[in-house]
């Protein structure tokens, strides 16, 4: 029995979109380069080899928002070490 509700439960369970792939040049259609939502993509060096690189597609803001997010985070780097240095100095 409790198989058989099983069963019945996947088959009326919804089924969930899955997002539809459009060509890169589809999806910036009508929009300028330095649109916001403007689709760019960049090809990274992944960390540990020498060769391999990955791609990763994202719109202008979201490549801005992971500039500003890097740079402030290198930025708490340098200030917690200057400032532990300022505190060992003293």
């Amino acid at each position: 029995m409790s198989l058989a509700l099983a069963a019945g439960m996947l088959v009326a369970a919804p089924t969930f979109a899955q997002p539809k792939e459009v060509s890169l040049e589809e999806a910036n259609e009508g929009l300028d380069k330095s649109d916001p939502n403007y689709l760019r993509c960049k090809r990274l060096k992944v960390i540990g080899s020498l060769a391999k690189r990955k791609e990763v597609c994202m719109t202008n803001h979201e490549w801005e928002v992971a500039r500003l997010q890097g740079r402030s985070g290198a930025r708490s780097i340098v200030d917690s070490a200057r400032n532990g240095f300022l505190e060992l100095s003293n």
